[in-house]
């Protein structure tokens, strides 16, 4: 956060589970708390001191139950609010609850949206917060080899679709079950590549212009020409 300071940025991403690890799934009881909570303020006093913007994974404990989480806490160190991620990879239920809502926040850097992962490979959670304003989705991931090229792919398609920025923060390094393979990427509303981080542990600073997403929904209309009426057709339950 100090380095990210010196060069200049507003606000800064950390990958998903952040603050424990991904593969704690044995220690969440001890692990998860609340928000606010002990780490969730300490890093609410790092926020304010260095004027970042803060969006930190970490294991949430709420209404009895464990979440897969990201907190938005703002430049003077105030919480905007938590994400709980709503689509679980892999074994993931058995050790976290699913969230129930998506949404939008508006911070400092413009109106934001947060998704964890293995969220941003479902097109109606990128396009949900398109809808609701979002300029900018935030995607802490703790993403594994070998979906390196998926990861590059879905930046540059939600970003694309939705006439916005995406910023996908990757965990790099192994544990005892997968190996992190990091390349945390920011698209532009066209799709463009702005900065791709590599293989490592990495600052990777990219400046965006919330301004150029209404331009580019302006001049690639997807959101204005849906058709939301022919969408409910086949249903859950549709056989």
């Amino acid at each position: 956060m100090a380095e990210a300071r010196k060069q200049g940025a507003n606000a800064i991403v950390f990958p998903e589970l952040f603050l424990t690890g991904y593969m704690v799934w044995d220690r969440l009881g001890e692990l998860a708390e609340t928000a606010p909570g002990p780490l969730i303020g300490r890093l609410a006093q790092m926020a304010k001191a260095y004027g970042l913007l803060s969006i930190v994974g970490f294991p949430e404990r709420g209404d009895g139950l464990i979440y897969n989480s990201a907190c938005v806490i703002e430049s003077d160190g105030a919480l905007l609010g938590v994400y709980r991620k709503t689509h679980l990879f892999a074994d993931e239920p058995a050790a976290f609850a699913p969230g129930s809502s998506l949404a939008t926040f508006d911070s400092s850097i413009g109106r934001i949206g947060i998704l964890i992962c293995y969220d941003v490979e479902f097109p109606e959670c990128a396009r949900t917060l398109a809808l609701g304003g979002a300029q900018l989705i935030l995607v802490p991931t703790a993403n594994m080899e070998p979906f390196a090229v998926d990861q590059d792919l879905y930046a540059r398609t939600r970003a694309r679709e939705n006439g916005l920025f995406v910023a996908i923060v990757n965990a790099v390094g192994a544990d005892e079950r997968y190996r992190y393979f990091g390349r945390s990427t920011v698209t532009g509303p066209a799709g463009e590549v702005l900065g791709l981080a590599a293989a490592a542990e990495q600052l990777l600073v990219v400046d965006i212009d919330p301004a150029a997403v209404q331009a580019s929904q302006q001049s690639s209309p997807y959101l204005s020409r849906r058709r939301p009426e022919l969408y409910g057709t086949f249903g859950a339950g549709a056989t």
